[in-house]
């Protein structure tokens, strides 16, 4: 998840769960299975979560850091940032690279091994969360509150040799509110 907590400061957020059979095959260390995230196990998952600050500056560079995995990963064939007039924002996610990118993935510093082995642990896919202030519009669904744009994207996509992900994940958000004069702002 990508929580745009203000113009400025993206809290990066990632959970997973890596099924027990897996951990087993991967050597059985949580710790290095969850990287800088923290590991709890469970009866039939290891779920690993992080969090970590960011910048719009880091994020537009390319680089985000979810505070787990390996460290800051390089998103810059995955994800663009562009600032638009009234302190709106639009994150553009292209799907089929990112998909590729999980393909090429080193396997301990990512969720590639669940997603690409997905039939074998039953892992049902990515699910993909921005929220901020207010979701102006996405491609992806709303919720009701319309803070939280997401699409998720089903474990079969990633065995596909062209997955059919319909296009980029865009969303257009807003982070400041609206002010006329610096008086009235909603």
């Amino acid at each position: 998840m990508l929580d745009f907590v203000d113009a400025d400061t993206i809290v990066a957020r990632s959970e997973f769960a890596v099924p027990q059979a897996l951990v087993a095959e991967l050597g059985g260390v949580p710790e290095e299975i969850c990287g800088r995230g923290q590991a709890e196990a469970g009866m039939r998952n290891l779920y690993c979560r992080g969090e970590a600050p960011n910048t719009l500056a880091e994020l537009s560079g390319g680089v985000v850091d979810f505070g787990s995995l390996g460290g800051p990963l390089d998103v810059s064939q995955v994800m663009t940032t562009e600032t638009l007039s009234r302190g709106r924002t639009r994150v553009s996610i292209d799907l089929a690279a990112l998909i590729v990118a999980v393909r090429s993935a080193d396997l301990l510093q990512f969720s590639g091994a669940m997603l690409q082995n997905a039939s074998l642990y039953s892992n049902d896919g990515l699910t993909i969360r921005i929220r901020a202030r207010e979701i102006v519009g996405t491609t992806g669904g709303l919720s009701e509150d319309r803070r939280e744009a997401r699409i998720h994207l089903p474990a079969e996509r990633f065995h596909e040799a062209e997955p059919q992900v319909g296009g980029p994940f865009i969303t257009v958000l807003r982070v400041e509110p609206d002010c006329l004069f610096d008086l009235f702002c909603d």
